[in-house]
């Protein structure tokens, strides 16, 4: 099952073999709302399930089929009963306008508009806005604590991003034990007190291409966050790698992370329509 990115409006999906039939009575999206179905008849591709309202890159989408529809294969065999089961989804992420550009070296006089007039991440806390880019240049950054204080918007959302040489490098380095961090690949947030990245109460941001090792609570520190898409961070140590608390949250996502050597949690999102894939988690 997917959801491709110029057809928002559709889960699509192929079958073993090729299938006849008309309705989609058995069929649940878990939350949403299905208006019809389409099966490409006496083929094995190209069926798909309309829904009564598009989705979008946020959406983390479950499907179940419960063997009461008319669809059946060229033997006359029904559908088989289907579990909930993740839809893949193709939407990117929304495209935003502004930039801006930290480095481990700034001084605190730069207005963030490029690499030679970078802010400091005290400064990013307070200077980003919904629809911005902040792109976080390679380097150490020590104890300091990337503290999000601003929310993005569905379509505006806030993004928070790592490069080794030039924004948008996007490095994805060898997920296993023995990880070694390096400060001329990636961002890196080391041996401080609380959490390397701190998000409370904050809403559509991306986080991406970090590395976090030994702060003494956790690496990512999600409190009372909806809408949140982590990928690509490196983290060791502390309590927990990626972690929320767990009583409201919903559609968030820790996507192809590494997360080693921590005391309690590796990743843990709590709440509902959250997902967790593709990550790499582990004890030396």
């Amino acid at each position: 099952f997917v959801i491709k990115k110029d057809q928002p409006n559709r889960i699509f999906f192929n079958s073993s073999k090729p299938i006849t039939g008309s309705n989609f009575k058995g069929f649940n999206v878990v939350g949403r709302e299905i208006s019809g179905i389409n099966i490409n008849s006496n083929s094995s591709e190209g069926h798909y399930i309309s829904m009564s309202s598009p989705f979008d890159f946020w959406d983390n989408v479950l499907i179940e089929y419960k063997e009461e529809s008319n669809i059946v294969d060229q033997d006359g065999n029904p559908l088989a009963k289907l579990t909930l089961s993740l839809v893949e989804n193709e939407i990117p992420e929304p495209d935003v306008q502004k930039s801006r550009f930290v480095s481990a070296g700034a001084t605190g006089n730069g207005d963030g508009s490029s690499e030679n007039n970078a802010w400091t991440l005290k400064q990013a806390s307070v200077g980003a806005q919904s629809g911005m880019v902040i792109w976080i240049k390679s380097g150490d950054y020590g104890s300091q604590t990337l503290e999000i204080n601003t929310s993005g918007t569905r379509d505006q959302p806030l993004k928070i991003i790592g490069y080794n040489q030039v924004p948008g490098d996007d490095p994805k380095m060898t997920k296993a034990l023995g990880f070694q961090f390096s400060s001329n690949a990636l961002p890196y947030f080391h041996d401080g007190e609380g959490s390397g990245v701190q998000l409370q109460k904050k809403n559509f941001v991306i986080v991406k291409n970090l590395q976090i090792s030994n702060f003494s609570e956790r690496g990512i520190n999600l409190v009372d966050c909806n809408f949140v898409h982590v990928e690509n961070c490196y983290i060791e140590g502390g309590q927990s790698g990626i972690w929320s608390n767990g009583r409201k949250e919903t559609n968030t996502r820790a996507i192809e992370n590494l997360v080693l050597n921590t005391s309690f949690h590796g990743i843990k999102l709590a709440g509902e329509f959250n997902r967790i894939s593709g990550n790499f988690v582990g004890s030396n």
